[in-house]
Order: structure tokens, then C-alpha cells, then sequence
């Protein structure tokens, strides 16, 4: 909801700011060898109808980890009086590690997949996305790991292309209250079909507390804080599918700093 351009490069150059946002999520809190994400991003607006973006990211599943760079570029151009079109392309550099030794195999049978040494090779990927906005709307499509690029240890495995839109509306209710409600639909060729449902509200445009459902997954509930050029969130996912019995559920945190505020005539997107 508020870091779109990890998904989606296209975001870049469409914010009223320049803004940096360092995050952590901790998933199924009480399983061994549970995700954990770490994500450091910066995006800023070039010139009128430009924008670039830089992040530096660690993702570990148990035996597998992820570290590695994005960087991503978005072009903006006028598609009505209202609104605004703008295109992205990202490109990601990373380590992809198997560590065997921590593989728990069935039985301990030998799996030639698995043979419990540690295993390295870089992988570059790319990402394309289109976004439509206004300073309330906006609605974006995206397309990660474009590419597919193989990942050539101990057996040819293979990243799977991803599918996210993206879309959401700013409403004012009164003086005192917004309400942001947003969409996300997810979909790759080797999972089910997934959607996440949102909503926030934000109290004096500073206090804001939201809740979301992701489909066959969770509850979630996330409260946060805006000051001068700081916004601080926390996130808590109540898993409602079978994995209940035993997590806790999950956890994510993040911090961001906004820069340049602009102020001219251009049409940008305040979140």
C-alpha cells in the first residue's frame, strides 16, 4: 500500500516527493526457517516527467536467501486534462544462496536437489509496469521477474513471472478525515489467483489505522503515524487459513522520510 514502486517502477516520478522507506517483515511467526524481508528503497522525481529509484533488499525462506539491488526508472506523459500516464522499467541484480544443510528432507532420503552443501549464483531479472493517476486516483498493472531468468544450481529451476494491478481512491470525508480504499489482485502461472482488499483511515493527516483481507490468508491490521516528513507503520497479520494452529501470525514495520516536496502545476499522487 505505500511502497507501490517495489512492485510496480512505473510509481517513479509520480509522488508529490521524494521519499525513502526502509521496511522489515517477519512471516508465520513460530515456523522454523519462516520469510523474513528487509527492504531499503529511494525514489525521486527527475525533472517534470521523470523519476528513478534505487533499493537494496534481503529475502530468506529457510535454505534459500536473496540479497541484491533494484533500480528502476518510470516516464510520465499527459493522458487527459486529469489524468497522467506513466511507463516503468526496473531492473534487479541478486545472490540467490541454497544452503542444503539446512534442507529438513522426509526421512532423510537423499534428494539430489538437496545435497546439503551451500550453493551460489547471481541472477538478474527486470520488471515493466503502466500506471495511471491523478492526485486521488490511481491504477497501475505490472509484470516482475519479466525475464524468467533461469537459476542454474545443483537442478535448472526458474523464476516465475508475476502479474499484479493495482488500484485505489483518496477520499475526503470531512476536515478531519480521509478514507484511502485499495485493491491488489496477484497472479502467477504457478499459484492460485489472490487478492488483497484494503482500507485506511486517516485522522488530521497524521494518525491513520487501516484493515485488509488477503484472500485465503489473513487478517490484517496496521496503525501508523505521519509527523512533518516522517511516516511510521506497524502491521499485523491474523492467518486465517490452516497454518493457524501454528503461528502467531505475522509481523511488518516500516519507516519513511519524505524530501523536495514539489509544488508546481504538475500532477502528482500525494501518497
Amino acid at each position: 500500500m505505500f511502497n507501490d514502486v517495489v512492485t510496480n517502477p512505473a510509481v517513479c516520478g509520480t509522488k508529490s516527493h521524494d521519499i525513502a522507506f526502509l521496511s522489515h517483515r517477519s512471516q508465520w511467526a513460530g515456523f522454523e526457517g519462516a520469510p523474513e524481508t528487509q527492504f531499503l528503497s529511494y525514489t525521486r522525481n527527475h525533472k517534470d516527467n521523470m523519476g528513478i529509484g534505487g533499493a537494496i533488499f534481503n529475502d530468506v525462506t529457510g535454505p534459500v536467501s536473496m540479497t541484491g539491488i533494484q533500480l528502476s526508472y518510470g516516464y510520465n506523459v499527459n493522458l487527459t486534462s486529469e489524468y497522467k500516464l506513466s511507463f516503468g522499467l526496473s531492473a534487479s541484480g541478486f545472490q540467490y544462496v541454497f544452503d542444503g544443510g539446512k534442507a529438513q528432507l522426509h526421512d532423510n532420503t537423499y534428494d539430489p536437489a538437496a545435497p546439503g552443501t551451500i550453493e551460489k549464483t547471481l541472477v538478474g531479472d527486470a520488471t515493466f509496469g503502466t500506471y495511471v493517476y491523478n492526485d486521488r486516483y490511481y491504477i497501475g498493472v505490472s509484470i516482475p521477474q519479466l525475464i524468467q531468468s533461469k537459476i542454474n544450481i545443483t537442478l535448472d529451476n526458474q523464476l516465475a513471472r508475476h502479474y499484479f494491478i493495482h488500484t485505489g481512491y483518496d477520499f475526503t470525508l470531512n476536515d478531519e478525515f480521509d478514507l484511502e480504499p485499495s485493491i491488489m489482485l496477484k497472479a502467477t502461472d504457478a499459484s492460485p489467483f489472490q487478492f488483497d482488499i484494503n482500507v485506511r483511515m486517516t485522522y488530521d493527516k497524521q494518525f491513520w489505522a487501516g484493515l485488509a483481507y488477503r484472500d485465503q490468508d489473513a487478517m490484517v491490521f496496521m496503525l501508523g503515524l505521519d509527523y512533518n516528513n516522517y511516516t511510521l507503520g506497524y502491521s499485523f497479520d491474523r492467518t486465517i487459513s490452516e497454518i493457524n494452529n501454528y503461528t502467531s501470525g505475522s509481523h511488518g514495520i516500516m519507516i519513511g522520510y519524505k524530501f523536495r516536496e514539489r509544488n508546481d502545476n504538475y500532477r502528482f499522487r500525494n501518497r
